[in-house]
């Protein structure tokens, strides 16, 4: 039962959230399609509850080739590997810099359709 209260609350505040946020959150994608023309979600496998995989979406903070960047730059590399991140690192967009910083890259996962218990 606290579960399907608990699914049925998180339920009525994503879409209440989704609702109240559809403006800011339209505003994201047409900036983010604007500065490079590109996919505006960035999508990620994860798992959730009870081992279950879903993809988990946000907005994209980085430049299109953001892989191929990285795999021809041993210096970032090297970067990369010592603790999964890249101080000032030139394959973030200014948008995505701006969305990282006030975590507006995460809105998306108000959509995440398996977030909670099935």
């Amino acid at each position: 039962m606290q579960l399907m209260l608990k699914r049925a609350i998180d339920l009525i505040g994503s879409i209440f959230l989704a609702i109240f946020l559809s403006p800011l959150l339209l505003g994201i994608f047409i900036a983010i399609k604007l500065q490079d023309g590109g996919i505006v979600f960035f999508r990620r496998r994860v798992v959730g509850v009870n081992g279950i995989h879903f993809d988990a979406f946000k907005f994209r903070t980085m430049v299109q080739n953001a892989d191929n960047i990285l795999a021809n730059n041993p210096d970032l590399m090297v970067e990369f590997k010592k603790n999964y991140k890249i101080k000032n690192d030139p394959r973030i967009t200014k948008m995505g810099n701006f969305l990282r910083k006030t975590s507006f890259d995460e809105l998306p996962q108000l959509f995440n359709p398996h977030c909670a218990v099935e």
